[in-house]
């Protein structure tokens, strides 16, 4: 416990002199006012943009959809209304998934297709029914009168093998059944493609879904460790650096600043890098998958350099308020 203060050691002026009443006297607050209206600007509009973020993410984001097959008008099979009874994409030329893309039309149906069609021989051969039974298209089926027209605009599927569900996709699976149909030897002469090249289209189909399915289970059996591990040293290092601000609070805010600055100059170089190679392929230049992937690089590239840029302005301008900051820090942490 502290000692009680003697009378006469304040008398004789042991601890100062008292101040004395002074009515004009109004102390520093007077002159008191906010010191730091851009800092305070720029977070108040990040809090503001995180929080539109949020409830944008919280309203309209769905991880089935990451899951749920989606036809080419955005709605996921067996889930929107629309389709809820539809619980199985199509796709109307599986031939052009070979590229990392599904550049054609894809529409939720009821139950993939068993057997083969060929709606260009049925019209052909005077067999509208039958084109028009077996149509699978983008909206309504066609009626009699209009189902050629419907074919030949890729309103509808021109053709057709025998499919199975394949992670809810229609994959043709096995296409030796098929070549027992009579109309195998009518296929190419109708569609423009051989039973060769549809193979090959679904087997690369297949062996996509199957990756990504087995990457994400065997990452996860895996790796669980390294991720916990990973967990708890960013903890551990998340401790150490608030202790030893006690002692290096001046260098470790430097070098992170700086640490910032070379971390962003990387990832415009390294995304420029990949813009570049990217545009400089000649093999798949007009790919559609390759046009998405060099154009994604690109945004990139741009959002790196306006960040740097932001962050570099931040720290030249507010080095006098960082010193101050740095300072602060140091007392706060003894």
């Amino acid at each position: 416990m502290g000692k009680k203060v003697k009378q006469e050691d304040i008398d004789n002026g042991v601890y100062g002199k008292p101040l004395q009443y002074d009515a004009n006297f109004f102390g520093p607050r007077a002159k008191r006012s906010c010191t730091d209206i851009i800092c305070f600007l720029l977070f108040f509009f990040f809090v503001i943009a995180w929080i539109v973020v949020g409830v944008i993410a919280f309203s309209q984001g769905d991880p089935v959809k990451i899951i749920a097959p989606t036809d080419s008008n955005g709605k996921r099979c067996g889930y929107d209304e629309e389709v809820i009874d539809k619980k199985y994409l199509f796709y109307f030329d599986i031939t052009q998934c070979s590229l990392g893309s599904c550049n054609t039309p894809m529409v939720c149906v009821k139950k993939c297709p068993e057997e083969l069609y060929i709606g260009a021989y049925y019209i052909h051969t005077d067999q509208p029914e039958r084109a028009r039974d077996g149509a699978i298209c983008r909206g309504n089926v066609p009626d009699l009168d209009n189902i050629e027209a419907a074919l030949n605009n890729y309103d509808c599927a021109a053709w057709y093998l025998p499919t199975k569900s394949v992670a809810r996709r229609c994959i043709y699976v096995d296409l030796n059944k098929t070549f027992d149909n009579p109309l195998v030897d009518e296929f190419a002469d109708y569609t423009g493609t051989s039973l060769q090249q549809v193979e090959d289209a679904a087997d690369e189909t297949r062996a996509r879904l199957k990756k990504v399915g087995e990457t994400i289970v065997s990452n996860m059996e895996k790796n669980w460790p390294l991720l916990l591990g990973g967990l708890v040293i960013a903890m551990v290092l998340c401790m150490i650096y608030i202790v030893i601000m006690r002692w290096f609070a001046w260098i470790i805010v430097w070098v992170s600043l700086f640490g910032v600055l070379a971390l962003l100059g990387f990832c415009c170089y390294i995304t420029w890098t990949k813009y570049r190679e990217t545009s400089n392929d000649e093999e798949s230049v007009d790919a559609p998958a390759n046009k998405a992937v060099k154009i994604s690089w690109l945004i990139f590239f741009i959002a790196s350099c306006i960040v740097l840029g932001v962050v570099l302005l931040l720290i030249i301008f507010l080095r006098n308020r960082i010193r101050i900051a740095t300072a602060l820090i140091t007392e706060a942490s003894r």
